[in-house]
């Protein structure tokens, strides 16, 4: 029983993070210092502000980056980071162009090998001038697992997206 409660908790829920302008629901989301400060310093000429949140559930593993760039960025060059990151994994990655509200999305979907198990990448890119979401599922091959992801990537509802300059 204590094993229950304690999956349940971590089970997705709906999260306003206000301080980037989304909502989302998923497990509950921890924001990792050590993530934005490595991204800041890697991309410090490029970047001024990161946040970076992670979580998981059921083999889950939930993330969303905010990014503010310096000048606006190509989301072409966001996918070929994406793709970079696993290309020693195989990985196999679709994208299709989505976005409203004078914010540019992209959709991805892909499937790359690590310890010899199958995974899936699910995810969206958003950009609206300077400022970038990045929320991403990755999670080994599975149903369910297919469900969860794709109820957290119809969830993302960026807030006052008008009023986002």
């Amino acid at each position: 029983f204590s094993f229950r409660s304690q999956e349940n908790k971590n089970a997705p829920v709906e999260q306003d993070l206000a301080e980037i302008h989304i909502k989302v629901e998923a497990a509950p989301l921890s924001r990792i210092y050590e993530n934005e400060r490595n991204i800041k310093e890697a991309l410090k000429d490029k970047v001024k502000d990161v946040y970076f949140y992670r979580g998981k559930y059921r083999n889950i593993e939930y993330s969303v980056l905010f990014a503010v760039y310096v000048r606006e960025i190509e989301t072409k060059s966001i996918i070929k980071a994406v793709e970079d990151s696993l290309k020693d994994n195989n990985l196999i990655l679709r994208s299709e162009n989505n976005g409203d509200n004078g914010i540019e999305g992209i959709l991805l979907e892909g499937f790359f090998d690590k310890d010899n198990k199958k995974y899936v990448l699910r995810g969206q890119i958003l950009k609206k001038g300077a400022m970038l979401w990045q929320i991403l599922a990755v999670y080994p091959v599975s149903k369910n697992s297919d469900a969860l992801s794709q109820r957290f990537i119809d969830s993302i509802e960026i807030k006052n997206a008008a009023e986002i300059k």
